[in-house]
């Protein structure tokens, strides 16, 4: 959608807007809808999400990461300045995360599971789809490029802070943790990306017609299919407890993600666009993904699960915000 050259009434730039976040964010939130009502009315069982999740996680979304990145003429500024706000908010995200579980006083055994709700984004599957729809193909391709730092830090944050509160940071911890890594596999599908751009760049190498057809029609189908995924898990999510924490750690992660981010981008000097992409980014709810990192490493499963569905929700009214202001 473009602006209007100029707004002829307050009555016809409000109802602008409104239709502006409307058609952009009711696909998003429509298709996690469906996945819902899938999951709940038992079209799609636990076992079929739980394949499906992974499917998209180490197939579709690396497909369509690789073909973005590929296809991008460089690692420009606009990459540099999204993963840049984007870590700047995240930083302060995990600082006010431990601050306000110290003054809530929180159990510590509960501390990395509400640091992690707080400021691990579900960027690949919501934030990423939202991208798709609002900017152009160069735009998609310098946010898919400022995801490879992202994720290092996300994974690296979300190990230490659930291990910490366990006191169980040792060296076989470490270890794990660069394994989670260097396997991630949207991280390794980045690096593929990069390498195979300055490949094309530089010595005129040139994918074949049927190969880049192939992973194109792949990746088409990663982005709706995890955004059915992210419903269905919310439909199989059982809210037990710890709503206040839920609550607090939701509010830090989609409404002062994306107020951080705005200050960085500020002070910094940054464009519109790429402020607006961050923003997005940073407003994004916590990951699902989170709950199967909680689970794995003992933290709060209650907590993390009341954390992606309370974020969920609230996530539409800051991506509704930020879409109707910055974009």
């Amino acid at each position: 959608n473009k602006k209007p050259v100029a707004c002829r009434s307050r009555a016809f730039c409000l109802r602008y807007r409104l239709m502006h976040v409307l058609n952009t964010l009711a696909p998003v939130f429509l298709i996690i809808a469906l996945g819902a009502v899938l999951g709940w009315r038992g079209f799609i069982s636990d076992s079929l999400r739980a394949g499906l999740t992974r499917m998209c996680y180490w197939v579709g979304l690396p497909c369509l990461l690789f073909v973005k990145i590929s296809q991008a003429k460089s690692i420009d500024a606009a990459a540099w300045e999204i993963a840049i706000i984007i870590l700047i908010g995240t930083a302060v995200m995990i600082a006010v995360s431990l601050l306000a579980a110290r003054l809530m006083h929180c159990h510590a055994a509960r501390v990395g599971t509400f640091v992690q709700a707080g400021f691990r984004g579900n960027l690949a599957y919501v934030g990423l789809a939202i991208i798709v729809l609002l900017f152009p193909p160069e735009f998609v391709a310098s946010t898919a490029l400022a995801m490879a730092p992202v994720v290092v830090v996300y994974n690296v944050a979300a190990v230490v802070a659930l291990l910490v509160s366990e006191h169980r940071l040792s060296a076989a911890a470490i270890k794990k943790i660069a394994l989670s890594v260097i396997t991630n596999p949207l991280l390794i599908s980045c690096t593929a990306g990069i390498v195979w751009m300055f490949a094309r760049m530089h010595f005129g190498l040139k994918m074949p017609v049927f190969i880049g057809r192939t992973l194109t029609n792949i990746g088409q189908f990663a982005l709706p299919l995890a955004l059915m995924c992210v419903g269905g898990s919310l439909a199989s999510t059982s809210l037990k407890g710890h709503f206040s924490l839920a609550i607090v750690a939701s509010v830090i992660k989609v409404a002062l993600g994306p107020l951080l981010g705005y200050a960085a981008a500020r002070l910094l000097g940054i464009g519109q666009t790429e402020t607006a992409i961050a923003m997005i980014m940073l407003a994004c709810p916590t990951a699902v993904a989170s709950y199967i990192l909680t689970e794995q490493l003992n933290g709060d499963t209650s907590l993390a699960a009341g954390s992606i569905v309370i974020s969920t929700i609230l996530s539409a009214v800051a991506l509704s915000v930020v879409i109707a202001t910055m974009t």
